[in-house]
């Protein structure tokens, strides 16, 4: 695949997840921030309000400022894998998409708000699988389909 035609696609696919990301956050603070219950969608799933200043799931809170810098290292290092991976192929291209646009999608939340906003809460009666968005959903799902798809 030639390098031009795989950053078209690669900042496509960024751009594309960066703008759904963005649009949803917007669209569910919206609705839930003037609410104090939660909005239950499924007896399984509700959307919730959450500000994570950490990394994923809200580990290691304190320190904010370095979740920024290791993001935007992230994005760069994700970038040069791209453009120097001779064997990257068309199947790949749209996976590292996916995490970058996800990645761009919390550092814009990041640098606007100071933390990421959090919002899908899916549960099991009282087990709950901590609050993400869906940028975290497009870099989890985009990070587990490379290793299943693209390892080399």
């Amino acid at each position: 695949m030639a390098r031009l035609t795989r950053y078209l696609l690669l900042f496509s696919i960024a751009t594309g997840i960066l703008w759904a990301d963005q649009q949803t956050k917007s669209w569910v603070q919206t609705l839930v921030q003037n609410r104090r219950e939660v909005v239950v969608l499924t007896p399984y799933c509700s959307l919730v309000h959450v500000w994570n200043k950490g990394i994923s799931f809200g580990f290691l809170d304190h320190v904010e400022a370095l979740w920024l810098f290791c993001s935007f290292v992230g994005i760069a290092v994700l970038f040069f894998v791209v453009r120097t991976h001779k064997d990257c192929t068309a199947s790949c291209i749209p996976l590292y998409g996916l995490i970058m646009g996800g990645a761009l999608g919390n550092v814009v939340d990041r640098l606007k708000n100071g933390a990421v906003f959090d919002f899908l809460d899916f549960h099991w009666g009282d087990a709950h699988f901590p609050a993400f968005n869906l940028a975290d959903a497009c870099i989890s799902m985009g990070a587990a389909l490379l290793v299943l798809i693209c390892r080399k």
